[in-house]
């Protein structure tokens, strides 16, 4: 491997690892963000009363039934292509949206599927790295150790860990944790800086689409900010036009 490859191997290796860091650092805040956003959401309907109650209650009700027949409608319908023996299309492809980088001007698909295709040599190289990963850190490979509990369980968590990212054809995490594990033969080439600017571009994905969701969108503005989303919100969801109260910043 040639100098300039190894150093943009090294550059690819320190972008993919703040990448995965800031997804790590969505998805944990991301679950303080709902449960804060669901409680506002809740406090507003419960101070509810009169006609805005009855109103807000009746348009609630006729979201439901939409959303419950849209599911009926959708489960008959892979029902009959299903008999008929033709493709079930995939309803996430009419949603798909791109996001437009400086760095990906091809963009970056936010409606991402964790199950994307992996090419053959991917999939294969891959899956020697988790059986070497699995041979040291599988639970039943553990079962007659002399590790401590802490031990075996962190050794647990990496064979989740890399299990995961096995099935979602991450690469670079499989090639962290066995550099982590001192792993034998682990090879890192040319054809894996293409493999990491994948999962690069499909984790930044994966940020955005966490970025764009309500709760989120909510979480991070100040109070202001938090009552004109919230607004939006009972519009765009339940057509419902929320006023806040007069007292309110």
């Amino acid at each position: 491997m040639s100098k300039q490859i190894k150093l943009k191997f090294k550059k690819m290796l320190k972008k993919a690892e703040f990448v995965h860091a800031d997804l790590e650092y969505h998805t944990e805040l991301f679950e303080d963000a709902k449960v804060e956003f669901n409680k506002a959401f809740s406090e507003i309907v419960q101070s509810l009363s009169g006609e805005e109650a009855i109103e807000f209650g009746k348009l609630k009700d006729e979201l439901m039934q939409k959303r419950i027949a849209d599911l009926e409608k959708r489960l008959n319908e892979a029902e009959e292509a299903q008999s008929a023996d033709l493709p079930v299309e995939d309803p996430k492809n009419e949603n798909s949206e791109l996001l437009v980088t400086e760095e990906f001007p091809e963009g970056i698909e936010l409606n991402v599927d964790l199950n994307e295709d992996v090419s053959t040599e991917k999939a294969s190289e891959m899956k020697k790295l988790f059986y070497k990963i699995a041979s040291l850190t599988h639970p039943d490979k553990l079962a007659s150790s002399n590790l401590s509990k802490e031990e075996i369980l962190r050794s647990e968590q990496t064979f989740k860990k890399a299990k995961d990212a096995y099935e979602n054809g991450n690469w670079y995490i499989l090639y962290s944790i066995a550099l982590e594990l001192d792993v034998p033969d682990v090879e890192a080439g040319e054809r894996h800086i293409e493999w990491m600017e994948n999962d690069i571009r499909h984790t930044m994905g994966r940020i955005a689409h966490l970025a764009q969701l309500a709760a989120w969108a909510w979480y991070t503005r100040d109070e202001q900010g938090k009552i004109s989303l919230m607004k939006g919100y009972f519009k765009q969801v339940y057509n419902f036009d929320w006023t806040p109260p007069t007292d309110s910043p």
